[in-house]
């Protein structure tokens, strides 16, 4: 399977955090789950996080780091057999249900994407939603608790990113790549940077040391 994957590859990056070895696989129901996160862009990282009084900048090497283009697995009409295998093992695997959702489309006033948000009930979605969105009824694939315990993440965003966390779990387990890597929009203004995350049985194969 790891051939058919986009892959990136990273020989240095940062990560801001204390790297205190007990909390490396430690579950934070952050975005990214019990992986460690890095950046290319340490500055400019540090503008958005909310770094904590013992946080220190470490610079982490290897040659060759491999991460997955997460994002280009997921996107629409790309990568269709990929996805329909990955699917289809995170089904057998029990980390995915097929659910009913309710969810409205609303415009970041920021960014002018139009963004989506998920909920388990109707009411729950029109209690939220602006005047003018609409809420629908559709059939997807909700993140199982076995999926929230192997990755870190919290219900919600299982709820929102099932299928994307699915698949970074199978990932982990069925390949030998460094980690996952999101190519978001570079625009620290917005709050958006590329962002590379190392699964935790990968980062004692990294050098890392602290920035001072």
């Amino acid at each position: 399977m790891i051939g058919h994957f986009p892959k990136v590859t990273a020989n240095s990056l940062f990560h801001w955090g204390t790297m205190r070895v007990e909390n490396i696989n430690k579950s934070g129901f952050s975005q990214e789950g019990n992986n460690l996160s890095l950046s290319e862009c340490p500055n400019d990282w540090s503008k958005i996080l909310r770094l904590g009084q013992e946080s220190k900048l470490f610079s982490f090497s290897k040659t060759g780091g491999i991460f997955v283009d997460i994002l280009s697995v997921l996107k629409d009409n790309i990568n269709n057999e990929l996805r329909e295998e990955l699917l289809s093992l995170a089904i057998t695997n029990g980390l995915l249900e097929r659910k009913e959702i309710y969810k409205f489309e609303y415009e970041d006033p920021e960014t002018e994407d139009i963004m989506q948000m998920f909920f388990e009930t109707r009411e729950q979605a029109l209690k939220e939603a602006y005047d003018e969105c609409e809420v629908f009824c559709e059939l997807s694939y909700i993140g199982t608790k076995k999926l929230r315990d192997s990755l870190g993440v919290s219900e919600e965003l299982s709820r929102i990113r099932g299928e994307e966390y699915a698949y970074i779990d199978l990932i982990k387990k069925y390949t030998n790549v460094d980690g996952i890597f999101w190519n978001y929009q570079n625009d620290v203004n917005i709050y958006s940077l590329p962002l590379y995350c190392i699964f935790p049985h990968k980062v004692s194969e990294w050098s890392y040391k602290e920035v001072k």
